[in-house]
């Protein structure tokens, strides 16, 4: 070959590869459309098309035959022009506004406004240093983006990395010294495709910047009115089940159906009652008409070859203004009933002055004989003076009427009421600039104030109502988002709203007293099922029910005065009081999560010494209840080790602790002590110290049974060294499945439920599967163990579990009890686990991983292949099992102990430390202590390998271990990692993998599997499958074969795969 011809080739193949990048720009999204609509191979296709844009390892072979396939299945497709028009295709990136600076934008007051609304949207560049802010972008997206420094000048490039591009950016904007510090940097750009938008910043100064950026992501508009067609006829055509469409039907009503009716439309000879479908298109989104039209005309000249300049002609100008006059009616006309049900609703008319085009309007819009041309008279008025935006605004505070409610009720609109609206604004946003979910709620309100002032004032007239919206400043359509967030928290802005003298603490203070009068605090615990356990407070107000409150508890004041003592020393927390019910049923209730409390507190903090003296009442409350507060969180943390060291009767557990009195006589003290402090003060007083003395006695309670179940798991792990081979979960879960299967026992029958359907749990045939299935789990958990020349019989495994089944609700040493003479009994020797090692060397290694940055890109993992290979190694011609291995970045302080306790006793294993660069400071200095202690012992114990990129050789005790090449070889430890399979006779996990964007059903997916009937049909057929399930809950196999073996998720972000271990 020459090489003249050589030079020939590669310039073609470029050419070539060139067009196919073209080719999938202009058709990938049509791909993914045919896959939404379930179109055969589609699904397949575009899956391929994203792989290739994703990896640029690809062939051009492989892309000529993915071109193939994309040319056959649009081939059937006549009008193939038009439909890739309506998806807009031909520009896949286009700069609107090139980067300028913002006139007439005051640097300092943007920051001000940044650091109100978007806190987040901010870093520093320290000196002489470059940093990169990466912002994700979706696709199909119209991004605003705009920069600022809080003080100096600062070099920059703001450019847009298109997904699978490979380093290829667009620069939006690039600089030196640009003086951010005075103007707002600012620009505008569209996308078809997703990718990063980076903002770098070079600070060659000898000061620090401080950067503040703000992005703003509007999709692209899309052709509501072809999609509301398009659905239409699809839903009359194909069935709502999962089976697949062919290619050509699918053509078949794009041309025969839905370009008709467009083309029927465009000519306005469709009648009202053929568009009633299409109402909901119509009132559901904020279509601009407009744009719509202009859209569907120049698709029907795309498809009889008519040419843009034609059309843009005076006679096609004309003819798009009238079709467009037709649907603006048609739009107006589908929304007439909200516009009705909004004027009669806020009263914004009165009814003695409906005009007779009010009148008109009613009747006309129960015509449906006519065409969408007739209506376009009628509503003229509408045309003139509202926008699409203002029918979307109607509707939104139509389903949102309580907002406007309120306004009104609070008079927030009068001079008088705009001034304390500012007030409180100005007071709220000082006080909650520490208070994430609070300075959403605020912002909301703010803008919704400015949103709902039309449907407050009054009009005299229908006319005037639409002056009033078409006076209002120009608004987005993700700006009514906010009326719905104050929407759904209504009842926190009317307690700002009711204050009559609002001040910066008055919310925490509100909501201290109504802690005291109804609070409820909720403990759940949810671990088990691999959900997170939570802490919320309840607590209820209602203003209309005070007084009702204050005279029931005044009448029954008298009654139980005798008793008081009596009730708070017997008062059962978990026990709710019917009568308390009664009176809180009806008020509006408030939940406070872990956040929200850590708010409370702080600011009762804050109040502290904002306080008058005079406030003795206030003063007593705040003290009491920040050290309730702190004894709660105590609780909880207790909860939470209970939880997690694996005592059975903490798992899955709802507690409810009352904060308010049993007789809730706190309302009226709080009214005596403030018109006679010195008399009621003690009583005050005395009445929450009583309730911190109950949360007391609950806190001793839980660490006794903390305590207790602690020296038990000591004391029968001196009994059999078995138990500390197993974790505190796996202990737990072992006790678990042997407790007795009642319909009593809620906690087995969820544990196994969260993997196995159980239709009935008090059938018979249900009770004898969760059987079977306890003795199935029990018996991955001990194979894991891989006793030498002890077979693990499921059969004895049976004979054993009738023999120490365990009574639900035992005591600490009848769990472990039971448990120890079950293992013994199943391993009479209690001989210890191969040894993977023939002599004792007791040292401490340390392996020093690959710097961060040189790890691999491909996979989002903590470790790159090399190191797991490494890891795998280590343990020359044994299985690990998952005891030899501790992740300390999930792990907690009992785990490190326990683990420490298995290298003390068992010399002759090898046991692995990962993740010790990522634990929490606290554990880290746990495990680096016990690190010491080892160092320091005499007695041999077993070997330990440190893998980390911040421990060093130089820490006494530690060796750095060399690593063969050998050792990091993948062929050859995958190799002998099959034969260690089949030596320990343990079949491979078969793998499946997953291919798609992040969140498209993978987990949904895989639960149906699980939870199928045939998937536990059998232990031949189902072993892989059981295996896999058992790592769920930490058996079995050990950790981290998995990343070779076991099943994973892809999951495509960005240019990467993330990929997620499924089981822990």
């Amino acid at each position: 070959m020459s090489e003249e011809y050589f030079k020939y080739f590669i310039v073609q193949v470029n050419a070539w590869s060139l067009w196919f990048d073209q080719f999938f720009d202009s058709f990938e999204y049509m791909i993914t459309w045919l896959q939404n609509y379930r179109v055969e191979n589609a699904v397949d296709l575009s899956r391929t098309v994203h792989n290739i844009r994703t990896t640029s390892a690809t062939t051009i072979q492989e892309k000529r035959k993915t071109v193939d396939e994309i040319l056959k299945i649009i081939k059937p497709f006549k009008n193939l022009r038009r439909l890739c028009h309506l998806f807009n295709r031909s520009t896949p990136f286009q700069i609107v506004i090139k980067g300028t600076m913002e006139d007439g934008v005051d640097s300092k007051k943007y920051i001000q406004d940044m650091k109100r609304l978007q806190p987040n949207n901010t870093f520093t560049v320290d000196t002489k240093s470059t940093v990169v802010k990466q912002v994700p972008i979706k696709d199909r997206q119209n991004v605003y983006w705009s920069v600022v420094s809080e003080i100096l000048q600062c070099d920059l490039q703001i450019s847009y990395q298109r997904l699978g591009s490979f380093d290829q950016e667009e620069i939006l904007y690039e600089g030196k010294d640009i003086p951010v510090n005075k103007s707002v940097l600012h620009g505008e750009f569209e996308t078809q495709n997703a990718g990063t938008l980076l903002i770098k910043i070079i600070n060659s100064g000898k000061a620090s910047r401080t950067i503040w950026f703000q992005i703003k992501q509007n999709s692209l508009s899309k052709c509501h009115l072809f999609d509301g067609i398009f659905d239409l006829y699809y839903k009359k055509k194909c069935s709502e089940d999962d089976q697949a469409i062919s290619e050509e039907l699918l053509s078949e009503i794009l041309d025969q159906k839905v370009f008709h009716f467009i083309d029927r439309l465009l000519e306005g000879n469709v009648s009202l009652q053929q568009m009633t479908e299409l109402k909901n298109v119509f009132r559901n989104k904020n279509i601009s008409v407009q744009e719509e039209v202009k859209k569907l005309f120049i698709n029907q000249s795309v498809g009889k070859n008519i040419s843009i300049q034609e059309l843009e002609t005076a006679t096609g100008d004309k003819k798009i203004e009238q079709v467009c006059d037709m649907l603006q009616g048609y739009q107006y006309y589908s929304h007439i009933n909200v516009i009705i049900d909004c004027i009669k609703k806020f009263d914004i008319i009165p009814k003695e002055r409906h005009c007779d085009m009010f009148e008109q309007l009613k009747q006309l819009n129960n015509n449906e004989s006519c065409t969408i041309k007739e209506i376009s008279n009628a509503y003229k008025l509408f045309k003139e003076k509202c926008k699409h935006q203002h029918l979307q605004l109607i509707k939104a505070t139509v389903e949102c009427s309580i907002v406007v409610q309120k306004m009104k009720e609070f008079d927030l609109y009068s001079l008088h009421g705009q001034r304390r609206f500012q007030a409180l604004r100005d007071h709220l946003t000082t006080s909650f600039q520490l208070q994430e979910k609070n300075n959403m709620i605020l912002n909301s309100l703010i803008v919704t104030h400015s949103l709902c002032e039309p449907f407050v004032s009054e009009a005299n007239t229908f006319e005037e109502f639409l002056d009033h919206l078409a006076q209002m400043p120009t608004f987005e359509e993700n700006s009514l988002d906010h009326i719905r967030v104050v929407n759904d928290n209504i009842q926190i802005v009317s307690m700002w709203l009711s204050a009559e003298e609002t001040t910066i603490f008055d919310n925490a203070l509100v909501t201290m007293e109504h802690l005291y009068k109804t609070g409820v605090v909720h403990i759940r615990l949810r671990r088990l099922l691999d959900e997170k356990s939570d802490l919320e407070i309840d607590y209820s107000n209602n203003k209309n029910q005070d007084t009702t409150m204050n005279c029931a508890n005044s009448n029954r004041e008298d009654e139980q005065e005798a008793n008081n003592n009596q009730d708070d020393t017997d008062e059962e927390y978990d026990d709710d009081d019917d009568n308390e019910e009664e009176f809180f049923k009806d008020n509006v209730k408030y939940t406070l999560t872990k956040t929200d409390i850590d708010d409370h507190k702080r600011q009762l903090t804050f109040c502290q010494v904002d306080l008058q003296e005079d406030m003795i009442d206030k003063k007593i409350l705040l003290d009491e209840q920040l050290k309730l507060f702190k004894l709660i969180d105590e609780i909880f943390s207790l909860f939470i080790k209970l939880e997690m060291i694996g005592h059975p009767n903490y798992q899955l557990r709802d507690r409810h602790f009352k904060i308010y009195p049993r007789n809730n006589k706190i309302e009226t003290i709080l009214l005596n002590v403030r018109n006679d402090q010195d008399k009621y003060k003690a009583q005050l007083l005395n009445v929450v110290q009583s309730r911190r003395k109950k949360f007391d006695e609950v806190f001793q309670t839980l660490k006794i049974d903390y305590d207790t179940w602690a020296d038990g798991r000591k004391k029968w792990e001196k009994k059999s060294q078995l138990l500390k081979l197993f974790s505190n979960r796996q202990v737990m879960i072992m006790i678990i499945l042997l407790t007795t299967t009642t319909t009593e026992n809620q906690v087995k029958l969820q544990f196994i439920n969260k993997w196995y359907s159980l239709k009935d749990t008090n059938n018979r045939n249900s009770n004898e599967s969760i059987f079977n299935l306890s003795v199935h789990f029990l018996a991955n958990y001990l194979r894991s163990l891989r006793m030498n020349d002890t077979d693990i019989d499921e059969e004895k495994i049976i004979s054993l579990y009738k023999k120490y089944e365990i009574p639900q609700g035992a005591s600490v040493d009848t769990y472990l009890g039971q448990l120890y003479h079950f293992l013994q009994e199943l391993f009479p020797d209690e001989r210890e686990p191969p040894k993977n090692r023939t002599t004792i060397e007791s040292h401490q290694y340390i392996i020093s991983l690959n710097p961060a940055g040189q790890t691999s890109k491909l996979f989002e993992t903590v470790f790159d292949i090399e190191t797991w290979c490494t890891l795998l190694n280590l343990f020359y011609d044994q299985l690990p099992s998952s005891n030899q291995i501790i992740w300390c970045m999930k792990t907690t302080e009992d785990d490190i102990k326990l683990f420490y306790s298995r290298i003390r006793t068992f010399c002759n294993l090898t046991f692995v430390v990962m993740d010790v660069d990522r634990m929490h400071p606290r554990l880290r200095e746990l495990l680096l202590h016990e690190q010491e202690t080892l160092t320091q012992r005499r007695k041999p114990h077993g070997t330990v390998y440190y893998f980390s990129r911040e421990l060093t050789s130089s820490r006494r005790g530690l060796r750095l271990f060399p690593v063969a090449t050998a050792g990091r070889d993948v062929n050859r430890i995958k190799s002998n990692l099959v034969k260690l399979f089949e030596k320990a006779k343990c079949p491979q996990p078969k793998i499946e993998i997953i291919c798609g964007k992040a969140e498209m059903g993978e987990s949904s997916l895989f639960s149906s599997q699980v939870k199928s009937e045939s998937f536990f049909n059998g232990f031949e057929s189902s072993q892989v499958k059981s295996r896999a399930l058992s790592s769920r809950v930490e058996s079995s196999q050990n950790i981290f074969v998995n990343f070779l073996y076991s099943r994973y998720y892809y999951q495509e972000r960005k240019n990467k795969f993330l990929m997620k271990r499924l089981f822990y």
